[in-house]
């Protein structure tokens, strides 16, 4: 359940996990491993922990949601991103209890993921130039193309996509998205995390040859 954003540029990943287990059975199990309380919700029930770890020298903080409907349907999501983490034990056993939790059901599931990173362009180049096009006519109403996306399709339906957008700074702003299934373990944050990182790397390609880093 600990992974490393900082080591690939991201700062951010959150994954929405569609669980394929009946609704009772899902509950049961978080409260068996004693994660947060719940209440009612619409038409379900709404649960909420806060977990975080230590990596690196940088701190996340992770927040671990499950919703359930009378439908039976349960949506797990893991929402990882840099900040300060109070009570780091309690925090880092909440952490051990979703990768248990995940662990306990082994049920099939499909996971929608997105991961957010900035990159300097000094190290890395789009494989299209941004800005993309100068529009210098006076009637234009706007200057300049800052962003471009890229997606893949699978049977006609997207699967994979990376957005790159200009910041004013000069540096690249990736956004990459994913959806693919799997069965619930502690290990999907690695797994999501190694999937976009390849999936960014289609796209990024670096222009220092003598830079050992990567994309």
């Amino acid at each position: 359940m600990i992974i490393d954003l900082a080591g690939d540029r991201l700062y951010r990943l959150r994954l929405d996990i569609f669980l394929e287990s009946d609704r009772n059975e899902v509950t049961d199990v978080w409260k068996n491993v004693n994660l947060g309380g719940g209440h009612e919700f619409g038409e379900g029930f709404h649960y909420l922990d806060l977990a975080g770890f230590r990596k690196d020298n940088r701190n996340y903080r992770v927040h671990a949601r499950l919703s359930t409907s009378t439908q039976g349907r349960a949506i797990m999501t893991l929402d990882y991103a840099f900040g300060t983490v109070k009570k780091q034990r309690t925090r880092r056993a909440n952490l051990d209890k979703v990768g248990l939790f995940l662990d306990t059901l082994a049920v099939s599931c499909s996971v929608d993921c997105v991961a957010s990173g900035d990159f300097s362009t000094d190290l890395f180049k789009p494989i299209v130039d941004l800005p993309l096009i100068r529009f210098n006519m006076p009637y234009g109403f706007f200057d300049e193309i800052r962003g471009v996306r890229f997606a893949k399709l699978k049977d006609g339906v997207e699967s994979d996509s990376v957005a790159l957008d200009m910041h004013e700074s000069g540096e690249l702003h990736v956004t990459t998205q994913t959806n693919y299934s799997t069965k619930s373990s502690s290990f999907l944050p690695s797994d999501a995390l190694a999937r976009i990182v390849e999936i960014k790397g289609h796209v990024l390609t670096e222009i220092q040859s003598d830079n050992p880093e990567k994309a």
